[in-house]
């Protein structure tokens, strides 16, 4: 589902107090968790898609998992470019 049909779904749920306030925001968490598992949360949020585990072979679970592999990747990048970067450890130290 393109991001472009989430800003319909936004624009249905201007009451609700969980989204996100500004334009930024949401492009945070879009950047936080991941453009599918966002897409997910948000069609669970107006339901369009039932909670984890209604539907056999559920793909919500595998887009979860993969949004927190990749975050777990993200992080672990992070953190390998930062080792290798030498002069930032030794101001560290």
């Amino acid at each position: 589902m393109p991001l472009a049909s989430i800003a319909l779904f936004l624009i249905i749920g201007i009451t609700m107090t969980d989204r996100p306030r500004t334009r930024q925001e949401l492009h945070d968490r879009i950047r936080e968790i991941g453009k599918e598992q966002f897409i997910l949360e948000e069609m669970i949020r107006y339901g369009f898609w039932p909670e984890a585990g209604e539907i056999p072979e559920d793909p919500a679970d595998e887009i979860r998992r993969r949004g927190e592999l990749e975050n777990q990747l993200r992080q672990l990048g992070q953190e390998n470019a930062r080792l290798h970067n030498e002069e930032k450890l030794r101001k560290e130290a």
